[in-house]
């Protein structure tokens, strides 16, 4: 997972473990699972890199560094874009809950 976010050093390790351990409970409460499925590790990958860009983004905001939308001078332009995704109620986004089945139902 470190590679598909461009991360080579063991600096963000906690950050990222945080952001997988979320992602993991996240989809294990939608779906009512016991045991993770492991047909879905692709939504566990994508929600596990929401999490982490949500919470890059928090800590970096939080450290006071500022985070451009765009930049012109004079002809040139440069814009950033982050790649922040929301989260609906359930901590999941709309392309993880696509991918996942519809939660079981639990009769008590």
């Amino acid at each position: 997972m470190k590679s598909l976010l461009g991360i080579s050093d063991s600096s963000l390790d906690t950050l990222l473990n945080y952001a997988i351990d979320r992602a993991e409970i996240a989809i294990m409460s939608y779906t009512g699972w016991d045991i993770f499925d492991e047909r879905y590790i692709s939504a566990w990958v994508s929600l596990s890199i929401a999490y982490y860009n949500q919470s890059k983004y928090q800590t970096d905001v939080a450290n006071g560094k500022q985070i451009k939308a765009s930049q012109t001078q004079g002809s040139r332009s440069e814009t950033y874009v982050t790649s922040i995704k929301n989260l609906d109620s359930a901590g999941l986004t709309e392309d993880v809950r696509a991918m996942l089945p519809f939660p079981k139902l639990k009769v008590y």
